[in-house]
């Protein structure tokens, strides 16, 4: 007879399982009774008395005789007074379409009560013996989400209360029950046990009270009251409860035996209560459920416990305490201990509510100690344990994501926030990590896009973070902005967006105002700062605010703006800003009013009345350095407040007095008021000390310590201190690198250019990357350009140089923008740093440029030879082989002028032509060519040289080894074909020189300087004899004017010259050059050079000289005489240089000598064209064409 039915109602739940049912069922199967019957059949059905709902039933049938709930309650009577069929038939006669969702509550009833009933009375064994979470399983196997009826209903909630993670769903369903079938004890009393079990043991009580005289289920209600009495603390209160629920239920034997319990407990209560340390563990619970775990509390617990031992009262006391301050081991260990000496039955529950509370958030803190500590297979395992503990709370989704985020595991981080989401849809770590990890290959603007996919009520639980978010988007896009982006109407919005934004964020602001200087909005930049600084007017917007002013020079208003700031509220960050912008606003007004002598006094001492620290700093940087020292010793440092304190550290440290601020240190320290800023500077005094006594390893370690604390240490130090120990460049550009986004511009400097320094090259890329989200100036980066040429990288150089040009060139016009490199080098004014980026750029462009040069140069001396020579010369930049390579030819037209074979009266003249060759190699510091004298003379010889340049500290060495010809006539140069009387052709000539160069000259940066040089060759030729010549010269000069609009000196010579024998005779053996045993000469050279513009530049050279010359008798020549001479001379030479424009150039020079027997003349000039466009200006002193044969 059940096989069949049995098989019906499966049928159903098969057929209806899918259906989604009302929320309120099933009380909506109860509420369609008529008010009068409906909580007769709820109660009746809860208290198993089946006549009070038989005649409800009944009379229900009476009035709605049709009714589909009504027969359903009929139905449940059937199966419950063994009746099944009859509930079947009712089943089969229901229209199920009609009624789905009532038709699957019927089937599901039928099925437990039939062939589901073995599972479903194993759920409630399974119940009763503790195993709540396998019951729970089966419960939820069985009924799917909904219960037929209300005692299922109220079964599985009772189950269900159980679990911690349910605690509000199961609370609404009871409050929802209540409301609809107000009185039904049954339900009351499932609610008042739900809240006792999650602390709200007050409401629980009042639900006792109320249902405690009910004829019904008043002793069942009196006996949980009680059971919740037993965990309440004793009071004269508590014990007149027990005798008001005694006196309801006099008859009941349980109860009088709990009162009779409750009453010697309360007389062995008063006289515990004598006892200090048993009031002292009263004491230590009431301020634990005040939630006050000090340690007070801790130590009368502990007392407590040493004399109660094994009380569960004071081990869950203690197993709080633990627990609220992270101890979760410890807690665990007094909670496990109170379970095991604690005999009541109804809190087995709450201890393993409680322990698997605890566990997870153990869990947790491990998972996250994990995390911080990139252990992250460590935080994965914790992280799923506290899942396994409990998988409804977002925070351990939301973690688990965090370290998927720091793993890359990007997909799995945004599972993890949208399963945090579907638990708490509003929950802001939840939203932000979603938003993290949505787009992450895109950075920050994935993180916009995603923002613009939230709700406006998502958006404004981060409101925040999503302000951080799009004022990043802006600062990044203007970052990679060479103009503003005046056309992109979305973007325009964005910004106006962040323009007007009271976000506070003051560094992002800063960092986009200054991008927005980059790209000549200073109008918006100084509304972003300004509004952000009047919105908020805290110590961080002051800062911000003022390192934008002083970023751009803006002193004066940077100088008011910190003037408004008490320093009673300035951090050590803001304390040493501000203290450098007062410094800089009192330079400025120094040196704007041009204050000098007593004027210069009256200023500092009028600072000195109101700011007294920056008037020791201004004393010590002025001629009055004693006044400083002064200033000092008159400081009564116990006389200065805590601030002026502050302030006097700042500046012993701004000028270096370490003694001083030792004494400000130990005040501070006697006061007790040591601040982390007085801290760090008196450490970085003492690592001073131990590097000073060579103890490098503590003092590097100090250092190391205080550049993490963001400490700025200075370059002087910084360089002091690698010189000693120089392995710990590495380590703090490490340390910088971690802090990029934290450090000031000039630290980012400072950093880059170590990295260059000791040529650390994954350094080197790496903060040049960040180098575009600063702001950096003119200076900077002259900074930057000499840190770079120390290494050889030319195309970072001439970066730096060229950035640093065009940011000269806008600070000093005030120009909102730069300007292309040309105008920059137009425009260029006199000043230290600009002409020494100019020439770094100079040299550099030089070697990268290739060029053409043709010239000419015309020799004549005055009844002696002349002649006229072409030079080409292509120059072929190989910056990858640091030089040039250069390809020249020079022609060449010699005329000897009359020659008179010596003693005869033969006259004659000769002509040449010839062409020579060479090629050469030029770089920074060495060259040197291979070539031939020209071809066409009746003498071609092979020619060279070598030459190397180098510096020692302010002295220039120079030297060089070299063949060249003699080019003094035309036998020297070319030779002399001569036919004798006898009829015998001899040639003879073609003379060079070899040997060698030694040059030096020292200049320390003043206005004179020395140099000399001394050199020995060999001169040797064709059918002439052999010649040695040494040679010598010592100069110094005094540059009256140096600048690069004009130069004006004055020198003094002195030269010597002796050759082995005189050979300067037109005869066979002789090669016809000047060539004197003795030469001295005294000259005084003064030269001025001018330039006109910046195209064009002259200038003039005369020389006075007095000479002395020894020959010998003509060498080899029997009856020959010696000779000497002696006079005064002069020579004139002009020079001038013209740039045509940005490709060709032309420079020419004349030179005159004036004596009564020799006036030689030389008048040459040249074109150059450079391939690429040359922007530098024309040389101040023009360097004249030099031919080959004139080479080293």
């Amino acid at each position: 007879m059940k096989g069949t039915p049995s098989k019906v109602a499966i049928a159903c739940l098969t057929i209806f399982g899918a259906s989604a049912w009302a929320d309120d069922i099933p009380a909506a199967f109860y509420r369609s009774a008529p008010d009068w019957l409906e909580n007769q059949i709820v109660i009746g059905e809860l208290k198993q008395d089946e006549a009070l709902v038989e005649g409800a039933v009944e009379r229900w049938l009476a009035i709605a005789p049709q009714s589909p709930e009504a027969l359903f309650a009929q139905s449940r009577w059937y199966v419950r007074n063994n009746q099944v069929q009859k509930a079947e038939t009712l089943f089969r006669e229901l229209d199920k379409e009609a009624n789905p969702e009532l038709a699957e509550a019927f089937g599901n009833y039928l099925a437990l009560h039939t062939s589901l009933q073995d599972q479903y009375n194993q759920a409630l064994l399974l119940e009763r013996g503790g195993q709540n979470k396998a019951a729970f399983e089966l419960f939820e196997k069985l009924y799917g989400d909904k219960r037929p009826d209300m005692l299922s209903e109220l079964d599985y909630l009772g189950l269900k209360s159980t679990f911690p993670e349910y605690q509000q769903e199961v609370l609404e369903a009871y409050q929802q029950l209540d409301k609809e079938f107000p009185d039904v004890g049954e339900i009351r009393i499932g609610l008042a046990r739900h809240l006792a079990r999650y602390g709200r043991e007050s409401e629980a009580l009042a639900i006792y009270r109320d249902l405690a005289n009910d004829s019904r289920l008043g002793v069942f209600a009196s006996t949980l009251w009680m059971a919740e009495l037993q965990s309440e603390p004793m009071s004269e209160e508590w014990f007149d409860t027990y005798e008001l629920i005694a006196s309801y239920h006099s008859e009941n034997l349980s109860i009088q035996q709990q009162y009779e319990t409750a009453k010697q407990r309360w007389e062995r209560e008063k006289t515990l209560r004598k006892d200090p340390i048993y009031r002292g563990k009263l004491a230590a619970f009431e301020r634990i459920e005040k939630r006050q775990y000090d340690t007070k509390t801790l130590k009368a617990l502990q007392a407590a416990n040493r004399k109660y031992p094994d009380d569960p009262e004071i081990l869950l006391a203690l197993g709080r305490y633990y627990y609220h301050n992270n101890d979760y081991q410890t807690s665990i260990r007094y909670f496990e201990q109170a379970q095991k000496f604690d005999d009541s039955p109804d809190l087995v529950d709450f201890y393993q509510s409680e322990l698997r509370s605890i566990r997870f958030w153990q869990a947790l803190d491990l998972a996250r100690r994990a995390l911080s500590a990139e252990q992250y297979s460590q935080a994965i395992q914790q992280i799923d344990l506290a899942l396994s503990l409990d998988n409804k709370t977002p925070v351990a989704h939301i973690l688990k994501g965090r370290i998927y985020l720091a793993q890359k595991r990007y997909r799995l981080a945004h599972q993890s926030a949208e399963k945090a989401l579907t638990l708490e849809p509003l929950n802001s770590s939840a939203l932000q990590l979603w938003v993290q990890s949505y787009a992450p290959e895109k950075a920050n603007a994935g993180e916009y896009a995603a923002l613009q996919t939230l709700t406006k009520q998502q958006k404004a639980q981060i409101a925040e973070y999503a302000a951080q978010v799009e004022h990043l988007n802006v600062y990044e896009r203007f970052a990679g902005s060479t103009t503003f982006p005046e056309q992109d109407v979305d973007f325009r919005t964005r910004f106006r967006t962040v323009l007007e934004s009271d976000a506070y964020l003051p560094w992002t602001k800063k960092n986009i105002a200054e991008q927005l200087l980059r790209l000549a909005q200073p109008r918006l930049a100084d509304k972003m700062m300004f509004n952000a600084y009047q919105r908020h007017k805290d110590g961080e917007h002051t800062h911000a605010y003022a390192l934008y002013l002083s970023g751009q020079g803006r002193w004066d208003e940077a100088f008011d703006i910190v003037s408004n700031s008490p320093a009673q509220q300035l951090t050590s960050s803001e304390l040493a800003t501000y203290s450098r912008i007062k410094l800089e606003h009192y330079r400025q007004h120094i040196a704007q009013n041009g204050l000098r002598g007593e004027s210069l006094i009256a200023y500092i001492e009028e600072i000195a009345r109101q700011d007294r620290p920056s008037a020791i700093v201004l004393w010590s940087q002025t001629p009055y350095e004693d006044r400083a020292q002064a200033a000092m010793d008159a400081v009564v440092i116990a006389s200065l407040t805590t601030p002026e304190l502050e302030l006097m550290s700042q500046a012993a440290f701004d000028i270096d007095n370490g003694d001083f601020h030792q004494a400000i240190y130990q005040e501070a320290k006697r006061r007790k008021v040591l601040s982390i800023s007085i801290q760090q500077r008196q450490r970085l005094f003492d690592a001073d000390e131990l590097l000073a006594r060579k103890e490098t390893q503590q003092a590097s370690e100090i250092y190391i310590e205080l550049l993490q604390d963001g400490l700025a240490i200075s370059q002087a130090r910084m360089d002091a201190w690698f010189t000693a120990a120089p392995e710990y460049v590495e380590p703090v550009l490490e340390v910088q690198a971690q802090r990029v986004f934290d450090l000031t511009d000039e630290q980012v400097v400072s950093s880059l250019s170590l990295a260059l320094e000791s040529n650390n090259q994954p350094y080197i890329n790496f903060f040049n990357n960040h180098l575009p989200l600063k702001t950096l100036n003119a200076f900077n980066y002259w900074q930057l350009q000499e840190a770079s040429l120390k290494q050889s990288n030319d195309a970072l150089t001439r970066q730096y140089s060229r950035q640093a040009l065009l940011l000269d060139d806008k600070e000093r016009l005030g120009l909102t923008r730069v300007r292309d490199i040309g105008s920059a080098y137009l425009s260029a004014e006199e000043h230290w740093m600009t002409n020494d980026i100019i020439a770094t750029l100079d040299r550099i462009d030089e070697r990268y440029q290739s060029y053409f040069i043709v010239g000419g140069e015309y020799n004549n001396v005055p009844g002696g030879s002349k002649y006229l020579t072409v030079p080409f010369e292509l120059g072929i930049a190989m910056p990858e082989w640091d030089g040039r390579l250069k390809l020249r030819t020079d022609s060449v037209y010699l005329n000897s002028g009359s020659l008179t074979y010596y003693d005869t009266n033969v006259e004659f003249e000769r002509d040449r032509v010839g062409q020579a060759f060479s090629v050469g190699w030029e770089a920074d510091n060495w060259r040197a060519d291979f070539g031939t004298t020209p071809i066409g003379f009746r003498y071609t010889d092979w020619v060279g040289g070598i030459e190397g340049v180098t510096e020692w500290g302010d002295v220039t060495l120079r030297g060089n080894l070299s063949k060249r010809p003699v080019t003094a006539s035309l036998i020297s140069y070319s030779g002399l074909s001569v036919t004798e009387r006898n009829g015998i052709t001899t040639q003879f000539g073609g003379v060079t020189r070899s040997g060698a160069t030694v040059s030096a000259s020292w200049n320390d940066g003043r206005p004179y300087g020395v140099w000399g040089y001394l050199e020995y060759h060999q001169l040797s030729g064709n059918n002439v004899a052999d010649n040695d010549r040494t040679s010598g010269m010592l100069g110094s000069y005094y540059n009256f004017i140096s600048n690069d609009e004009q130069a004006f000196s004055l020198g003094g010579t002195m030269f010597y010259m002796g050759y082995d024998k005189n050979v300067n005779e037109v005869i066979i053996g002789y090669g016809k050059y000047y060539s004197p045993q003795s030469y001295v000469s005294l000259a005084v050279p003064i030269s001025y050079y001018r330039r006109h513009s910046f195209d064009w530049t002259y200038g003039v050279r005369g020389t006075v000289s007095f000479s002395n010359a020894s020959f010998d008798a003509p060498y080899n020549i029997p009856g020959g005489t010696s000779s000497s001479s002696q006079g005064v001379s002069a020579g004139l030479q002009l020079y001038t240089e013209y740039r045509v424009n940005e490709h060709w150039s032309f420079v020419g020079y004349m030179s005159q000598q004036f004596s009564s027997d020799y006036q030689p003349s030389v008048f040459n000039v040249y074109l150059k064209y450079h391939f690429d466009a040359n922007w530098r200006k024309a040389r101040l002193q023009p360097d004249p064409l030099r031919l080959y044969a004139d080479y080293f």
